[in-house]
């Protein structure tokens, strides 16, 4: 009998035998490390492969994909990405530990590439870890910048843009208008941008958003890195108190893991809200909803220390920009079209397609539009 065996026959078997021996030794060490009885076992959550856990299965979506974990692992469960421990809560039990009672653990940030190609080099009050420059930024930016001293000063600012915007449309009568457009034009000039850069606004944002996408996309090595990091930054979730896990891994997450605040599933919880998907306004009417941070059924703004530093403009704008818009025109889709209501992850939820609408000019004297 000949013993020979070809090349391409002992090329496989070499291979074969290289990837199973790797595969073992990974094996052994996964198990070495989940006997380690110096730390608390982690909640429970989707089994991960070697090296990249549960990277390779994540949904660009990620508000609905926790949302959807949770249903199967409860309100505090496990994601293994890559090097990294992830711990997704969505219950305001949990969120109200992680974001008020240890708060200045959970505060702190490692920046991710993608937060110093968007800012000045992760040094803003955004990426910025906690600590004594973090919390002069702050100091300067509430209390200089966005007090409600300096914004009641600067009123006549907010007052023209607004008019702004509304003469444009004016212009714009019949004819179909990116909303979400024309409205991030009026934010950019009240941060300081005057009329004549709106198209270096447009451009920003367009910019902006495109860094957003790349850091979407989930590929391997050092681009899902970041992918992992600029994403464990960017959104906060929920937890229950009825969990064993709680206090248990609270504490072992302050040795290195990332915290997910899922507050997009807390503001549609049927246990909190009475049908949660149904556009229903009058549910707030009766004035115990407190967005302020102190109630961790609702927090549409955050909590802690990291709470929005720009929640008293965002008061003033909302409505003054929604009340011009509505009492100056009549609006409509264009004939044929359905709102879209479905929405895409990144920094803050946007509408995944645009909504244009026509203005037609309710106002009696066309004076008024000047």
């Amino acid at each position: 009998m000949n013993a020979y065996i070809d090349e391409p026959v002992q090329f496989v078997l070499v291979s074969t035998i290289i990837i199973l021996s790797i595969s073992w030794i990974l094996l052994l060490l996964a198990t070495k490390n989940s006997s380690n009885k110096k730390n608390p076992p982690l909640p429970p959550g989707p089994k991960g492969l070697p090296l990249v856990g549960n990277l390779l299965s994540l949904d660009p979506d990620l508000h609905t994909y926790f949302t959807n974990l949770a249903q199967t692992y409860g309100p505090i469960y496990t994601l293994k990405l890559g090097k990294k421990t992830g711990i997704v809560v969505t219950s305001p039990a949990v969120a109200k530990q992680v974001l008020k009672d240890h708060d200045t653990i959970f505060a702190n940030r490692d920046v991710p590439v993608a937060g110093k190609e968007a800012t000045y080099g992760g040094s803003d009050i955004v990426w910025n870890p906690y600590g004594p420059e973090w919390r002069m930024l702050r100091k300067v930016c509430v209390r200089e910048m966005l007090s409600n001293n300096t914004l009641d000063t600067v009123y006549d600012l907010r007052r023209r843009e607004i008019r702004g915007t509304i003469r444009y449309l004016y212009s714009r009568a019949g004819s179909t208008v990116d909303i979400g457009e024309q409205m991030f034009l009026t934010r950019f000039d009240l941060q300081g941008i005057q009329g004549k850069m709106k198209g270096l606004a447009k451009r920003f944002d367009k910019i902006f958003e495109s860094i957003i996408e790349q850091r979407l996309k989930i590929t391997d090595g050092k681009e899902s890195k970041d992918f992992l990091q600029f994403l464990l930054q960017m959104k906060d979730n929920n937890g229950d108190a009825k969990t064993p896990f709680t206090m248990t891994h609270l504490k072992a997450l302050l040795m290195g893991a990332r915290v997910f605040v899922n507050v997009w599933a807390i503001h549609r919880d049927p246990t909190i809200w009475e049908k949660p998907l149904e556009f229903c306004p009058e549910r707030f009417l009766d004035g115990k909803w407190d967005y302020n941070g102190n109630d961790f059924n609702y927090f549409p703004f955050g909590s802690g220390r990291r709470i929005c530093a720009g929640t008293a403009m965002a008061e003033r704008m909302f409505m003054f920009s929604l009340a011009s818009l509505v009492h100056s025109f009549d609006w409509s889709l264009p004939v044929g079209e359905t709102l879209d209501l479905s929405e895409k992850f990144g920094i803050v939820l946007k509408k995944k397609m645009p909504l244009i609408a026509i203005p037609t000019p309710r106002l009696s004297n066309p004076s008024l539009y000047d």
